[in-house]
């Protein structure tokens, strides 16, 4: 369970790595208490899904060659977190999880990602302000694709490949700047963010306020999901 708490968010003013969408840092206040996915949600997690409710992707009903199925040249794996699918994709199996598990699920907001990343701390990464590999897969060390769930040490709070591996859908609408006491919003239409960084990227898009945002409708290699409950 990660805890109702207050916390700054964004980039600390010592790191010079800042983009300008992670700054200046933000108070915010986290109301409620929730629970966050241990791990990525899986290609085996995600089969499932499917298979209980023949629901067909947004790459299946276009006929892409490039499905969670087969992405791209990424080996399928079980155990690995599922990619190439959507933030509707995404929408979708949370959708389904809460009506299976009668309780409410969802993508976490950016804010509930970055609390549950780094807690109160204000360094770099969740272990520190110097970068160490041993913690995350990425550029250097990923052989080009994503991993099995969990195979790296967990942060503070237990959770698994919170950064590398794969980018991580978020439930609230892109914005540039992040005022203090946000209230992220979430739409159909607008472009989502996305948190945490993967395989493909190197040491500075693993930082924990690096950001990302891509329309709702796209689907990449390196583009997974974790879910959250909440207790409304």
């Amino acid at each position: 369970m990660i805890p109702a708490s207050d916390f700054d968010m964004g980039c600390s003013d010592l790191d010079t790595n800042c983009e300008l969408d992670e700054k200046p840092s933000t108070h915010q206040q986290l109301n409620s208490n929730f629970y966050i996915g241990v791990y990525e949600v899986t290609n085996g997690e995600y089969s499932k899904f499917t298979q209980e409710t023949k629901y067909k992707t947004e790459a299946e009903i276009l006929k892409s060659p490039d499905t969670w199925k087969h992405c791209h040249f990424i080996p399928y794996n079980e155990n690995s977190p599922v990619i190439c699918i959507t933030w509707n994709d995404a929408k979708a199996f949370t959708n389904w999880l809460s009506v299976k598990e009668n309780a409410e699920y969802r993508l976490p907001t950016e804010i509930e990602w970055e609390y549950s990343a780094r807690g109160r701390n204000r360094s770099r990464y969740y272990w520190g302000d110097s970068f160490d590999e041993s913690y995350v897969w990425f550029k250097k060390n990923s052989m080009d694709h994503p991993h099995p769930v969990g195979e790296k040490p967990p942060n503070a709070y237990g959770l698994h490949d919170i950064l590398g591996n794969v980018w991580e859908w978020c439930e609230n609408d892109y914005i540039e700047k992040i005022p203090k006491n946000w209230n992220p919003k979430s739409s159909t239409s607008g472009e989502k963010s996305l948190r945490g960084g993967s395989w493909f990227d190197t040491e500075l898009q693993l930082r924990v306020s690096s950001r990302e945002f891509a329309p709702p409708n796209t689907r990449e290699n390196h583009y997974g999901f974790r879910v959250i409950r909440t207790n409304k």
